[in-house]
């Protein structure tokens, strides 16, 4: 996925076919992997409310708490296998 750089701006210049897979709820980008933290602190019985806040921000930042709350559909490819 190339992006352009305007020089003279010094902005990113995004395509549409760019800007649709970030707006893809199933877009995953380069960086996120099962093994990256997304909340700095581990749950544990006390820190419940702070952790469950701060997942939720983080869920919600990555365009991903519809997982969590099922309210997302499943994709309808019969190609698609995990």
């Amino acid at each position: 996925m190339a992006e352009n750089v305007d020089p003279i701006a010094n902005n990113v210049i995004i395509n549409n076919a760019t800007l649709t897979n970030l707006l893809n709820p199933y877009y995953a980008h380069p960086n996120e992997n099962p093994g990256v933290a997304i909340v700095a602190q581990v749950l544990n019985g006390g820190n419940y409310h702070s952790w469950s806040r701060d997942m939720l921000l983080a869920l919600k930042t990555k365009k991903k708490v519809k997982f969590v709350y099922g309210s997302l559909l499943a994709l309808n490819n019969p190609n698609f296998t995990l």
